[in-house]
C-alpha cells in the first residue's frame, strides 16, 4: 500500500507545475532555454532568437544550463574529435583492405595484392587529409 502512495505520489508531481520542464516554444526575444542538451536557437536578423532546433554547422551550444544560443566554435578540436577521425580513418581502409582480400581470392600474399594495398592506404590518406582541409568544421 505504501508503494502505491509513493508512485501516486511521484506520478502527480511529474505531472504538477513542479516537476514539469518548460520551455518557450517558437521564436523569443532571449536565448530561452531549449529541451535538450544539444539543441538551441540561433540570432535572427531581427535581433530575436529562432526557435529551437538544432545548430547549424559549425555552431555549439556552450551552457545549455545557463543559455541556449548557438555560437561558433572557436576552439581546437577535443581528444575525441580526433579518436572519431581516427576511427572513421581506420574503419574505411579496414573496409577496402577486406573488399580487396574478397576479390583477389588468393590465399598467398602477392606483391600485386600489396601494391593493391598501399594504394587503398594512399587512397584513404589522401581523402581524409583534403577532406579535412577543404571542408569547414
Amino acid at each position: 500500500m505504501c508503494k502505491i502512495k509513493i508512485l501516486l505520489f511521484l506520478l502527480t508531481y511529474q505531472l504538477s507545475e513542479g516537476g514539469a520542464y518548460h520551455w518557450i516554444d517558437g521564436e523569443s526575444d532571449m536565448p530561452a532555454l531549449c529541451p535538450g542538451k544539444y539543441c538551441g536557437r540561433v540570432r535572427l536578423d531581427q535581433g530575436n532568437f529562432s526557435a529551437c532546433g538544432a545548430c547549424p554547422r559549425g555552431h555549439i551550444v556552450l551552457n545549455p544550463i545557463q543559455s541556449s544560443e548557438c555560437v561558433q566554435c572557436t576552439g581546437l578540436p577535443d581528444l575525441y574529435d580526433y579518436l572519431y577521425l581516427a576511427a572513421i580513418f581506420i574503419t574505411t581502409l579496414l573496409s577496402h583492405w577486406v573488399a580487396i582480400d574478397f576479390a583477389a581470392k588468393r590465399n598467398k600474399l602477392t606483391k600485386e595484392i600489396i601494391a593493391l594495398h598501399v594504394s587503398a592506404l594512399l587512397e584513404t590518406c589522401v581523402s581524409g587529409v583534403v577532406s579535412v582541409l577543404l571542408f569547414e568544421p
